[in-house]
């Protein structure tokens, strides 16, 4: 049976399989076996950079370009043939080894140091990397491009309908009004933070791999070995902090959140408060009021004292309210939420109340 949407084990190479074709290169068995590849690869080249391994002497330019184009070079046609000698050893990593010594054939300089190939390592040791390999290339060449268009995207979107009133809904129900922009900015708030958060997540793996996957590119000098992975570094820290730069567009700045508790007994009231760093500002987008006992009283929130919101507790468990212009809450300010109980819900001598407070944060300057 040929492979097609209806044949297909996976949805992800069926239904979805016009989506996910750039995974292919990256995720199939064609992707590991390339990978496995380049590890190999690259560790022999480490070998012969190193003067203690007398028995592998440093490589010739063209050796290195030889070993480096079988690397680079990897089709599907190599794939077959290393799918061809497993069907004879029976071992996947071992089938990669004898591909790598076949290519050998016509290279003296090669053939010279052809079991040494694979030398001193497991399967383990070459999958673990070409797996970090794998991660990290569709992390790189196909997530993060798509994440961050549809992140420009919908950055553009929240502009240009930055004006545009539409009314907010919660459990099903009407609720205060918002912008379709507001609505947005928050949803591209969330997905930089997390581009942020992947872009930064380390691949432990990787820390061996870089040791040895980019030197030897066009010779054996040591020296321009360690400038490149110097380089490679400064790329990264500037990928980072262009990422920090991404999310620092956003109108009101990073998001954030707090969150406010009390459980004043009955006939008395109760206030948690949380003053604002010096040198930030607060931007209150968002309010989540929780009654889960069920109490009746009062409940506010207060910005140095003065009442913003207010309302009976009687009304609600869960009441949330979404803003269409934000409280400003200015450096050192003080948010804070003032319950009074008149009466404890059912089977409780208290009235607990809680406030989900959540907005963005920016530099005061």
């Amino acid at each position: 049976m040929k492979l097609s949407a209806l044949s297909a084990v996976s949805p992800i190479d069926g239904r979805y399989g016009s989506k996910t074709e750039p995974l292919r290169e990256v995720f199939s068995e064609f992707g590991l076996i390339k990978r496995r590849v380049l590890v190999e690869v690259r560790w022999l080249q480490c070998l012969a950079a190193h003067e203690g391994i007398a028995e592998v002497p440093g490589l010739s330019r063209e050796a290195t370009l030889t070993l480096n184009e079988i690397a680079e070079k990897f089709s599907e046609v190599d794939a077959r043939r290393i799918k061809d000698i497993e069907a004879t050893t029976n071992h996947d990593v071992k089938a990669v080894e004898y591909f790598i010594k076949e290519r050998f054939d016509g290279h003296d300089e090669l053939r010279a140091i052809a079991e040494f190939v694979h030398f001193a390592c497991t399967s383990e040791d070459i999958n673990n990397l070409a797996h970090a390999l794998m991660l990290r290339d569709g992390m790189r060449d196909v997530l993060l491009p798509v994440m961050h268009e549809i992140s420009d995207a919908l950055a553009n979107l929240a502009r240009n309908s930055a004006e545009a009133a539409m009314l907010s809904r919660t459990h099903g129900q009407t609720a205060s009004p918002t912008t379709m922009g507001k609505e947005i900015a928050n949803v591209v708030a969330r997905l930089r933070r997390q581009l942020e958060q992947l872009e930064a997540m380390p691949v432990p793996a990787l820390d061996t791999v870089v040791r040895f996957h980019d030197g030897f590119k066009e010779n054996s000098d040591r020296r321009g070995d360690s400038n490149e992975q110097i380089r490679r570094t400064e790329e990264q820290i500037d990928e980072l902090d262009a990422a920090a730069a991404r999310a620092r567009e956003l109108p009101l700045g990073a998001p954030t959140d707090l969150r406010l508790s009390v459980a004043p007994a009955g006939g008395n009231s109760e206030t948690d408060s949380q003053t604002i760093a010096s040198g930030e500002r607060l931007s209150v987008t968002d309010v989540v009021f929780q009654n889960p006992s069920g109490a009746v009283g009062t409940v506010a929130l207060l910005r140095d004292g003065e009442v913003l919101l207010q309302s009976e507790l009687a009304n609600f468990r869960d009441y949330d309210l979404h803003l269409v212009a934000p409280y400003v809450f200015e450096p050192s300010s003080e948010v804070s939420l003032e319950v009074t109980c008149r009466t404890p819900g059912p089977g409780s001598s208290d009235c607990p109340v809680g406030a989900a407070i959540l907005g963005f944060v920016d530099d005061a300057d």
